[in-house]
Parts: C-alpha cells; sequence; structure tokens
C-alpha cells in the first residue's frame, strides 16, 4: 500500500514538473537575467525591432525576444539568440576603429548570446553544446573582464555537469561562481548592484543544496536551502528596486518548494506540506499561476501519500481550473492524467464492493480519454503513453479485454515513436512558423492587389474625365479659345518667375563663389604652416641623424688604432664593408665595433685583444628605431669596454637584462597576452674575434651570422646556466667546456650559424643566449646582416628576396674585393627594389680575414 502510494507521487512530481527540484522549466538558477527590464510583450519588441536601426538596439531585442520563446518555443528561443549572436559579430568585425569601450559592449553582448544558446542547448539535453557555447562566453567575459558575466558563465557550466551527474565538478564551478560574486558583493557601493551580487550568491547556495540533495546529504541540504533564504528574504525588503525585490521572492518561492521536497524524501510530510503552502502564498502574491498550479499537484501528491483522497482531488482540481484560464492544453491534459490515476488508486485500494470499484474506474477511464484525446490533439505523445497504460489497466480490471489490448498497443506504439516525436517537435514548430509567414505573405499579396485595382480604377476615372473634356472640347469651341489664352497667359507668368529666379541663382553662385576663395586662402595659408612645421621636424630629424652617425664606430679605426694601418699584425683583419641604408632619415639598424684588451684567465700579465662586432635590427625603424639604437650603442660601450665582457652571450645577456631595466619591461610571463603585445627590443648578430688565434666566438637574438671558407668548420655550442634567475656576472669568466662536432657548410663555400629564436628584450621563454665558437682561418670571409635585405620585396613578382638567394650572392661573389662585394650587393639591392619603395632599414657588414 505503502509502496504504491510512493510510486504514485513519483508518477505526480514526475508529470507536474517538478522533478528536477526547481518550480519552473528552466533549472533553478541556471540563467540569471542580466536585462530584467528587457522583458516586455512580444509584439511590442517585435515593433521595436522592425524600427529599430541601430545594431547595439537591435541586439537586445533579439535577446529580449528570445528570452520570452524560451520557455514555451526554444527552438524559436536558440533563432534569436543566434540572430543577436551573428550581429554582435559582425559589428565586432566591422568596429575594429571603434573606441575600447563600445568594442567591449558589443563582446559583451556576443558574450551574453553564446550564454543564452548554450542554456538552451542545456534545456534539450545537448550538454557538449552547451558546454561550448558557455565556453565561448566565458572567454570573451574574461578579456573585457566582466566578473559578474564570469560567474554567472561558471554557474551554468556547474548546471551541465549537475545534469551529466558530475557532481563533484558541479560543486567546484558553483564555488567559483559564488567566490565572484562575493567579492561583488563587499566592491560595489551602489545598492542595485550589491542586490545583483547578493542574488547571484543566493542562487549558487540554492544549487549547492540540490546537488546535497541528490547525494542525500539532506542535513547539507537544508543548510544552503536556507542560506540562499536569507538573502533572498533580506533582498525582498528593498526599497525602490521592485524588479529586484519580485525576483528575490521568486527565489525565496524555490527555496520553500526545494525546503518542501527535502521533507518529503525525509518522510516528514506535513512539513513538506507546511513548506509546499509557503510556496504558493508567494506565487498567489506574485500572481505566479503557473507556478500556483505546480504548488497543488506537489501538494496533491503529498495528500495521496497521507491517504487524504478528498483534499488531493480537491488539489488536483484548483490546479485543473488556473490552467483551463491559462490555456494551458498540456497542463490540463496532466491534471486529467492524476485524477484519472487517483481513481485507479481508489478503487484498487479504497473501495470495498464492486459497486464502489466500477464507480472509480469509470470516473478513471473518463478522464483518461479526455487526457488522451487532449494529448493527441497537442501531439503529445508521452502523455497518450501514459493514459493509453492508465486505461489498459481499468479495462482489464473491468474484464473488457478487447479494450484492454487495444489500449496496450496504443501503450507500446506510443512507447516507441515518443523519441522520434519528440525529435519531430523542431519541426513542426518550423512548419508551423512557415505556415504563419506564408499567411502574411498572402495577406501582403492582397493588400498591393487592393491597392493595385484601386490604382486601376483611378486612372479608368482619369481616362473618363479626359474623355469627356475632348468631347466637351469639339461641342464649346470658345472654351478651347479661352483655354489658349489662359496657357499664354501662364506662360508670361512664368518666365517671369523663370528670370527672376536666374537673377537670384546667379547672386547665390557669386556669393558661393566668394566664398569658395575664402576657403582657398585659408587652405593656403594653412599649408604654408604645415610646409613650414614639416621643414621645422624634417631639419630635427636630420640633426638627429648626425648625431646617430656620430654614435656610430669608425669601423675601419676601430679596427686599425692599434697598428696604424688597414689590417691587423698575423693574419688579422684585411678588408671590411659595411652597406648602411636606412629606409628615413634615421635607422633602427646599427652596427657596433671595438677592440678590447683582456688577461688570460691563468695569467694577468698574459693579454690578448678581442675584437668585438655587432650588427643590430631594432623594433621599428625611424625616429622610435633610432632612440633604441642610441641605448643599444650605449650599454654595449658600458658593457664591453667598461666592464670588459668579451664572452659573446654573456654580453647579449647582460645587453637584454639593460634593456629590460631601461624599457620597465617587468616580469610578465604569466600573462602571455599581454608579454606578446610586448615587442620593444632589437635582434642582433654579435662575435668576439681573438685576434690572436683567430677563434670566433657567436652569440645571436633571431640574426645568423655567415662564413664563407673553403675549410671545414669546428663548432663548439655552450650555455652558461645561473641559479639566480639566469643572471650573469659583469665580468668575464672564461668559457665553459664546449660540446664539440663537426659540422659541414650548408654549401661548398658558406656555413649560416643561427642564433636563439629569442629577441634581446622581454620574451615568453627567457633562456641565457647561447655561446657558438668556430675557428678561423686566414681568407676567411664573416656577414653579420639585419633582416632588411632578405625581407626587402621587388623583382619582377614582388616578392622577398629571401635568406636563400642572398647567400648565393654572397657566395657567387666572395672572390671580389670587398669594395666590389659592397658595390654588388647595393646595385643589386637597387634593381631588386626597381620602382618599389624600401619597406625596412637594411644594414650589412663583412670582414675578411
Amino acid at each position: 500500500m505503502n509502496y504504491t502510494k510512493y510510486l504514485l507521487f513519483i508518477y505526480f512530481l514526475f508529470y507536474s514538473g517538478i522533478y528536477s527540484l526547481a518550480q519552473n522549466p528552466k533549472p533553478v538558477v541556471s540563467v540569471i537575467e542580466p536585462f530584467p527590464t528587457l522583458n516586455p510583450k512580444l509584439d511590442s519588441l517585435l515593433h521595436e525591432c522592425k524600427k529599430a536601426i541601430a545594431d547595439t538596439a537591435r541586439i537586445k531585442l533579439y535577446l529580449g525576444i528570445g528570452d520570452i520563446y524560451e520557455n514555451t518555443k526554444p527552438d524559436s528561443a536558440i533563432y534569436y539568440y543566434q540572430k543577436a549572436q551573428s550581429l554582435a559579430e559582425k559589428k565586432l568585425a566591422t568596429s575594429q576603429s571603434s573606441t575600447i569601450k563600445v568594442i567591449n559592449t558589443i563582446k559583451k553582448y556576443l558574450a551574453i548570446s553564446c550564454r543564452y544558446i548554450g542554456t538552451i542547448y542545456l534545456y534539450q539535453g545537448l550538454y557538449d553544446k552547451a558546454i561550448e557555447y558557455y565556453l565561448k562566453s566565458l572567454k570573451i567575459t574574461k578579456e573585457i573582464g566582466d566578473k559578474k558575466e564570469m560567474a554567472k558563465c561558471y554557474n551554468n557550466i556547474g548546471m551541465v555537469h549537475d545534469n551529466e551527474g558530475s557532481y563533484d565538478k558541479a560543486i567546484e564551478y558553483y564555488f567559483k561562481s559564488l567566490k565572484i560574486f562575493e567579492e561583488l558583493s563587499k566592491q560595489n557601493e551602489d545598492i542595485l548592484l550589491k542586490g545583483e551580487a547578493k542574488k547571484g550568491m543566493s542562487q549558487c547556495y540554492n544549487n549547492i543544496g540540490i546537488v546535497h540533495t541528490k547525494h542525500h546529504n539532506y542535513d547539507k541540504a537544508i543548510e544552503y536551502y536556507f542560506k540562499s533564504l536569507k538573502i533572498f528574504e533580506e533582498l525582498s525588503k528593498q526599497q525602490g528596486n521592485a524588479v529586484l525585490s519580485r525576483e528575490a521572492k521568486k527565489g525565496m518561492a524555490q527555496c520553500y518548494n526545494n525546503i518542501g521536497n527535502v521533507h518529503y524524501y525525509q518522510g516528514s510530510y506535513d512539513n513538506a506540506i507546511e513548506y509546499y503552502l509557503k510556496s504558493l502564498k508567494i506565487k498567489e502574491e506574485l500572481n505566479d499561476k503557473k507556478g500556483m498550479s505546480n504548488c497543488y499537484n506537489n501538494i496533491g501528491g503529498i495528500y495521496i501519500i497521507q491517504s487524504s483522497y478528498d483534499k488531493a482531488i480537491e488539489s488536483y482540481l484548483k490546479s485543473l481550473k488556473i490552467r483551463e484560464e491559462l490555456g494551458d492544453e498540456n497542463g490540463i491534459a496532466q491534471v486529467w492524467s492524476n485524477i484519472s490515476e487517483l481513481h485507479i488508486t481508489l478503487a484498487d485500494s479504497v473501495a470495498v464492493t464492486n459497486t464502489e470499484k466500477n464507480k472509480h474506474y469509470n470516473e478513471a477511464i473518463k478522464y483518461a480519454l479526455k487526457a488522451i484525446n487532449l494529448a493527441k490533439e497537442i501531439n503529445a505523445m508521452s502523455l497518450v503513453n501514459c493514459n493509453a497504460a492508465h486505461l489498459q489497466q481499468v479495462y482489464k480490471a473491468l474484464g473488457n479485454i478487447s479494450q484492454s489490448l487495444y489500449y496496450a498497443e496504443l501503450f507500446i506504439a506510443t512507447k516507441d515513436s515518443m523519441f522520434a516525436g519528440e525529435k519531430t517537435i523542431a519541426l513542426a514548430e518550423m512548419e508551423t512558423k512557415y505556415k504563419a509567414e506564408k499567411k502574411q505573405l498572402e495577406i501582403d499579396k492582397l493588400e498591393k492587389q487592393k491597392a493595385l485595382d484601386n490604382e486601376t480604377m483611378q486612372r479608368q476615372k482619369a481616362e473618363s474625365k479626359r474623355q469627356q473634356v475632348i468631347i466637351f472640347s469639339f461641342i464649346f469651341g470658345f472654351i478651347i479659345i479661352l483655354t489658349f489664352s489662359v496657357i499664354i497667359s501662364r506662360l508670361f507668368l512664368q518666365k517671369k518667375k523663370a528670370n527672376v529666379l536666374l537673377l537670384k541663382q546667379r547672386e547665390e553662385i557669386s556669393t558661393q563663389r566668394d566664398e569658395i576663395e575664402a576657403q582657398r586662402d585659408k587652405l593656403s595659408n594653412q599649408n604654408n604652416l604645415l610646409t613650414g612645421q614639416k621643414k621645422e621636424i624634417t631639419d630635427s630629424i636630420i640633426y638627429a641623424r648626425r648625431i646617430q652617425q656620430a654614435m656610430l664606430p669608425d669601423l675601419f679605426l676601430t679596427l686599425s688604432k692599434e697598428e696604424g694601418k688597414r689590417s691587423f699584425i698575423g693574419g688579422g683583419l684585411d678588408e671590411v664593408f659595411i652597406l648602411f641604408k636606412p629606409k628615413d632619415i634615421v635607422s633602427g639598424d646599427f652596427y657596433w665595433a671595438t677592440i678590447v684588451e683582456t688577461s688570460h684567465a691563468l695569467s694577468l700579465h698574459d693579454t690578448h685583444k678581442i675584437l668585438v662586432v655587432a650588427v643590430a635590427d631594432c623594433t621599428g625603424h625611424g625616429v622610435p628605431g633610432a632612440f633604441m639604437s642610441i641605448l643599444g650603442i650605449s650599454f654595449l660601450n658600458e658593457i664591453v669596454r667598461k666592464k670588459e665582457v668579451t664572452q659573446a652571450s654573456q654580453i647579449l645577456d647582460q645587453l637584454r637584462i639593460s634593456i629590460i631595466d631601461a624599457l620597465k619591461q617587468k616580469d610578465i610571463s604569466s600573462d602571455i597576452s599581454t608579454l606578446l603585445s610586448v615587442k620593444d627590443g632589437m635582434d642582433i648578430a654579435l662575435v668576439a674575434i681573438n685576434m690572436e688565434t683567430l677563434e670566433c666566438q657567436f652569440a645571436g637574438a633571431n640574426n645568423s651570422l655567415y662564413i664563407v671558407s673553403n675549410s671545414k668548420f669546428q663548432i663548439s655550442n655552450s650555455r652558461k646556466h645561473n641559479s639566480e634567475g639566469d643572471k650573469l656576472s659583469d665580468k668575464s669568466s672564461g668559457n665553459p667546456k664546449p660540446e664539440i662536432s663537426n659540422l659541414k657548410p650548408e654549401t661548398n663555400d658558406l656555413l649560416e650559424i643561427k642564433g636563439d629564436k629569442m629577441p634581446v628584450a622581454i620574451y615568453v621563454n627567457m633562456k641565457p643566449f647561447t655561446n657558438k665558437s668556430v675557428q678561423l682561418n686566414k681568407g676567411d670571409i664573416i656577414y653579420l646582416t639585419s633582416d632588411g635585405y632578405k625581407d626587402q620585396f621587388g623583382g619582377p613578382n614582388n616578392k622577398k628576396f629571401k635568406a636563400k638567394q642572398l647567400k648565393e650572392l654572397l657566395i657567387d661573389n666572395c672572390n671580389l674585393s670587398m669594395k666590389e662585394q659592397k658595390d654588388v650587393l647595393e646595385n643589386t639591392l637597387v634593381n631588386w627594389i626597381g620602382r618599389g619603395e624600401q619597406i625596412d632599414d637594411i644594414t650589412m657588414l663583412g670582414i675578411k680575414i
């Protein structure tokens, strides 16, 4: 008996729409509506949407229309949400020149659209699609820093995991949402914003309580429900915000309903009734008739458990009356089905005599037939299936085997077709929409036809009048003469008016000509002013070029200041060329060289000379690049000449530290997006050559070293690591023992030694620069270059020159003198550019050993 009552109540819970512990078709607080004011009647919104011109206004209206359809026609809702999403994406693509505030506003609408679409997929059980759109929304809200929207996304993602049964993940996301809402409630002084944040906290508490209910942790569930209820009660008492107060009361009703469910699961039916009645009272205050109907269904189910069948039927009839007022055909069929099931229970459990049993069976048949017929009309297969089961059971009890068999077959058939029927709901809605639009088009067509008919009638009347005029003209000749006289008189008057108008136009043209001349003089003065300003700026930049050129080293003087000639004793440097072509007046590229005498690691008296040469490409070109080049030259003088650091990799390590300090590039490696936006720095190729042993050390940042030689090379690689954040000592400290491997050149005559793939600046993954060592021989030629030469566009197809072609050019002309090589390189570049434009600063330095 008790088992039958329990199953019956579970059935009532399912068909009255509260099986998910909520009081409406939405999951409890699965969506927190951000625009409570955008909820007018549908026809008003559609009318406003047609009149709206601004895209942002149309996006908001689309969201409002989708919100109205959300609980009744989810396919229509998702249609309008996707229109809002598409319009926001289109607007965002064409608003790149807009202000950050405008772009962020559009991104916020795009995030809201994605979140709403995810919610529809959540209702439909398409959890993967729901997660996809929630994550899109979350990504956008993180970009614009909208914490409130982030909290809503976390809350909705928790709902997906809750429905999937992943309760640990659900709890995790609910607490993420709760944490943000708590922060917002403390930060905001504005009463409205603070109230919205507290409402979000309360909804999170409610959702966490639902998870504990599903885990049968009823004490914990009650604790969180009361936390939620307390906040909702506080918000309902706030003055000056009717919308928030109403939402808070709705939340209180949800909490009372969920607390009633917990008491039901614990078997405390009196307490369950008490809280259901509290929920009902609020629903009555809010005039939420659908919610009232659901409450009466819940209460009726409890009365069945308590065997209070009269009260149960009374509650069901109240629910039925409300749903009939609302025209809720699905709800009406559900209540009839519930009453039918109740009479079956009375016949099986309470009735003593056959007369009483037959009376209840007949009542059950009456309500089941009403329910099944209405369900067929509205295509509610689940209700057809349920009531077919009722009728099969009743007819079997009455001994009507043929009817029992008929409804048993109907039960099986509808059970098999239910899933297919559910899939066709969307198609049915689309067909209904198509028919409505088709009907509207027919109406429009009829109206146009009516207008055309009216126009035809008017033309016919005009033609009839014209014919009458002709007939009357022939009859009354004097009317023709009078008409002719009138026409001549009117022509004369018109000509007179035309002459007056022409004179007036001439005066206007003269006035406009004077205004144009005045504007021309004004533009001429402004042009002269701009020309003067341009000259002043150009003169300043030209003077800056003199300063920059003064800071660039005299390479020949640098290489021969000790010996007084252009070569070094004992196989030193023989020839040098420098190809230096700034794109603008000043250059972002620079070259640098110096000679340093250093002591041997084992003897202070044993010294040797180190030639340090570098070619660097700073960020940008023109004035910004020139400023950066001056910084680079100054720091290299400090590091090499004063601190006497001669190991190539250590020079670049210390140069990077100086650049980061000078440009205040703090450690932002945790924020990848910000780090990628920091591009100030330089690419560089640097060699340090022992003038006695001709051992060449190389370190590079995105730039390579080219060596032309007929000999095989022996290269060593080393990278010094330091436990203190890869910081290097100021003084050179001997090269570490390298790993040595024999490498062949890329061609028979040229070897490219590539630098590290990172700039001399802040970077995502900064490591110490690699020190590469190679033994040079007399007659070898080394080339240091920026990327300007190989990246220059030109040629017959206007393509880049590229490194491969540059290498071939160096190899083909390596036997020429360094001056001749420079001429070949310069002429090749000029011919390659042709009538085009130089796109970057170009610097190349060649040294023959």
